[in-house]
């Protein structure tokens, strides 16, 4: 062993202000190269000398101070990058970020040469949460406070509301719950992830069963190494509807008044479940939704709209029609009105532009030229899909029939306006507008009946739906 030890000591470095080796991983250093220390020892390494506490204490240091190497910290994410889209892919599966409220304890129990329990996975050597814990937390929680639904019976056996979620024994047979608890991984690698804490003993000859707490024992400080609150962690669970619902209502909870990890009882170990980005959209177009004049539109774009909303294509569309029932200006003398204007109607004076008659197709590719380098680029590349582009489109061809199969095909505004079935922002309305051909609408190469045939487009209800397709037949 301490042939092997000393091999892996030739490749990691020792820390700047500490004589332990921690390399780039800490795993490997945790796992592999620490060495017990006797309580009477008088050495660690080479230069360091000290007792047993004092040489913790210098680790725990160490551990506060690391940092995840930048080239590395790269690949962690694009891994938990491409394992949060494996999850969000699925259509079976509860997809949810944490956010550590308080001091996180966990791996406390793990053995180690210094008595310093931590949770690193492998290979990453990065905290994690182990999902057997999230689900023992919910579990026990539910047995808790769930009723006698989820109560164990007599013999400590859980009850078949229990065995059916998480699994267990049944009448003398084992079952598989129904539900699959996934580790929660630590989004990002960034930062210094430890801090370090202090738990007093004041009965410690209580605690050892050999006297009453009698305020007489000596206080014990004791120093422990723990995660820093404000990490995110992204976890999944995988199984049936109903399950993953009630995993998410309780897990809330649970974490919030239980929490997670040890020494829960004096508050470590709290956590927040962060909304979606669904979430968070479908709240914003219901406050759009429920703005009461354009004073509140006003408000709710400059304090509640990111960068990233204005580039959501239905907040955007549920903006414009809220702004339009109360105002049809497309200027105005109040500079945050105009940033408005512009956000919603990008293409506004292209369409102003096409109305005049002597207005050539040259002339309005050039302008589009021009005013796409002032549109962000990631507006610019869903253009197609922005009801007012889908106009402009619309009046384009109007004014120009063989705007496709002429020699202007290849232009620009051409190419860049022109959209499918697939780029409509489809409700009932829209579907019922153009299967009956009330809607101006450009009309694709793929038929529509073609494009229906894929399947009920999101939006409209599945009675509009049947309706047209008979009408198509």
């Amino acid at each position: 062993m301490n042939a092997l030890r000393a091999d892996l000591g030739k490749i990691v470095r020792k820390h700047e202000s500490s004589s332990a080796q921690l390399g780039d991983n800490l795993g490997l250093a945790f796992e592999r190269l620490l060495k017990e220390i006797p309580e009477n020892s008088t050495s660690y390494g080479e230069n360091s000398k000290g007792n047993k506490e004092q040489l913790k204490n210098e680790l725990i240091q160490s551990y506060t101070k690391f940092e995840y190497p930048t080239t590395k910290e790269e690949s962690y994410k694009l891994a938990v990058a491409e394992w949060r889209q494996i999850q969000e892919d699925r259509k079976d599966t509860l997809c949810l970020t944490l956010r550590s409220l308080t001091p996180l304890l966990l791996g406390s129990g793990n053995s180690s040469a210094m008595d310093i329990g931590i949770q690193l996975n492998k290979p990453w050597g990065i905290p994690y949460i182990s999902g057997s814990s999230i689900k023992g937390l919910i579990s026990s929680y539910l047995a808790r406070f769930g009723g006698e639904t989820w109560q164990k019976g007599d013999g400590a056996e859980k009850s078949l509301a229990q065995v059916e979620v998480f699994g267990g024994e049944w009448n003398k047979n084992s079952y598989i719950g129904s539900v699959t608890f996934h580790d929660a991984w630590l989004m990002s690698a960034q930062g210094q992830w430890f801090q370090e804490e202090i738990i007093t003993v004041h009965h410690q000859e209580y605690y050892n069963e050999k006297n009453f707490p009698d305020g007489m024992d000596d206080p014990i400080p004791v120093k422990l190494l723990v995660l820093k609150p404000n990490l995110d962690f992204f976890v999944s669970f995988a199984g049936p509807k109903p399950a993953l619902d009630l995993i998410k209502s309780v897990l809330e909870q649970a974490l919030l008044t239980v929490g997670l990890g040890a020494k829960t009882a004096v508050g470590y170990g709290r956590f927040s479940i962060l909304k979606s980005e669904k979430e968070k959209i479908a709240e914003i177009l219901e406050t759009i939704a429920h703005a009461k004049n354009l004073e509140q539109l006003v408000e709710v774009y400059s304090k509640q709209l990111s960068k990233a909303h204005t580039k959501n294509l239905d907040i955007k569309i549920g903006f414009k029609k809220a702004w339009e029932s109360f105002s049809k200006a497309k200027e105005s003398k109040d500079p945050e009105i105009n940033k408005i204007i512009e956000w919603l109607y990008p293409l506004q004076s292209l369409l102003n532009l096409l109305d005049s008659s002597d207005f050539t197709l040259k002339k309005l590719n050039d302008e589009f030229k021009d005013q796409k380098k002032r549109i962000p680029e990631e507006i610019s590349s869903k253009l197609k899909q922005d009801p007012e582009a889908q106009i402009l489109f619309n009046k384009m061809l109007k004014k120009w029939p063989t705007l496709l199969t002429g020699p202007d095909k290849d232009m620009v505004v051409v190419k860049e306006l022109t959209y499918s079935w697939e780029d409509l922002k489809w409700d009932d309305d829209l579907l019922l507008n153009i299967a009956t051909g009330a809607g101006n609408y450009y009309m694709s190469p793929q038929s529509l009946k073609d494009f229906l045939l894929k399947g009920k487009p999101e939006g409209c209800k599945q009675e509009t739906y049947d309706m047209v397709m008979a009408e198509l037949s």
